[in-house]
């Protein structure tokens, strides 16, 4: 294989490791910061930011370093550990911070933590898209040619990466296990460059974890982590985000996204939100509930003599988790 189609297999993993890991990384941050406008404007732009950082300042200095080829693999090595580190340390911020579970996070230190955790990540990114068009301008007798096909490659990644995680890895495997998934992807791009002896124990290790289900193991210690000190019993994601269950006592509490939803055993709260409503009706007879049922909405509607009751969930993970 030559050096030409090696850098253009790596501009398209690039792009797929880079969309997968947005994804993964910003779904992450919305079960800390709830994903209000302000807190993905932050995350956003400080993922630009870094980006930005890497290609213009960090992509300066591959021009004063050694082989480039081998700067390349070195990075793709280290996007593979980062991944999942990223993942674990954004779901330690509140624990760190001392914050509980279902607290408002302040804008400093969401600004902070989003400016602090991103910045080894896309910094990498950047320069990684850098080195990758430098190299393929080197080889090309017209430049600007070769880096529109490193940009189009990139893309055509990234693409594919979004289409890949939303309708099977989301479905299929947990966020760190996901995270090591994408990583691999890296890990085979950097063998391109540079085999050896390591990339042989890393894809041994990673396939040895899965089937010991080890990336799984970490990945519920760690929510139970970031949803201490309460128990969480459960943790499952869906296409629409995370749905956690903690329990207290005999009480079970249902987070999505980490924003509380609602406790189960809570009647005060079940009989307001429905009777008040009901009793603007003289006499209701379809009832359609959004979201709510699990928590008692339903068994306060079934008081009035009402002859259907359509109940949807935006999120079905929430009716499964419940039953």
């Amino acid at each position: 294989m030559n050096t030409k189609t090696r850098l253009y297999i790596s501009a398209f993993t690039l792009g797929l490791v880079s969309m997968i890991g947005q994804i993964m990384i910003l779904r992450e941050f919305i079960v800390v910061f709830y994903g209000n406008e302000l807190s993905l404007g932050i995350i956003l732009a400080t993922w630009l930011f870094w980006v930005a950082f890497g290609s213009a300042v960090l992509g300066r200095i591959t021009d004063r370093l050694g082989s480039k080829q081998k700067l390349l693999s070195y990075a793709q090595i280290l996007l593979s550990f980062i991944l999942p580190f990223n993942i674990l340390l954004i779901r330690n911020i509140k624990p760190f911070l001392g914050i509980s579970p279902g607290e408002i996070v302040g804008f400093a230190p969401m600004f902070a933590s989003s400016f602090l955790s991103l910045s080894l990540v896309c910094s990498l990114l950047g320069f990684t898209f850098t080195l990758i068009s430098k190299l393929a301008a080197e080889r090309s007798a017209i430049p600007s040619k070769a880096i529109t096909l490193i940009y189009l490659l990139e893309g055509l990644g990234a693409s594919i990466g979004g289409l890949f995680y939303s309708f099977f890895l989301v479905k299929s495997f947990s966020p760190v296990q996901n995270a090591l998934i994408t990583g691999s992807f890296s890990m085979l791009a950097s063998a391109l460059f540079s085999k050896n002896l390591f990339h042989l124990i890393y894809l041994v290790s990673i396939f040895t974890a899965f089937i010991f289900n080890w990336p799984g193991f970490v990945d519920t210690l760690s929510r139970k982590i970031q949803y201490s000190p309460f128990k969480m019993i459960e943790s499952s994601d869906s296409i629409y985000g995370n749905i956690a269950v903690t329990k207290t006592g005999k009480e079970f509490s249902f987070y999505e996204n980490g924003m509380l939803l609602f406790t189960s055993g809570d009647l005060a709260t079940s009989e307001e939100s429905v009777h008040y409503a009901m009793l603007e009706h003289p006499a209701p007879k379809k009832i359609l509930l959004i979201g709510g049922g699990v928590s008692g909405s339903v068994e306060q509607i079934l008081k009035h003599r009402v002859e259907t009751i359509d109940y949807v969930e935006f999120d079905p993970l929430i009716i499964s988790l419940a039953g």
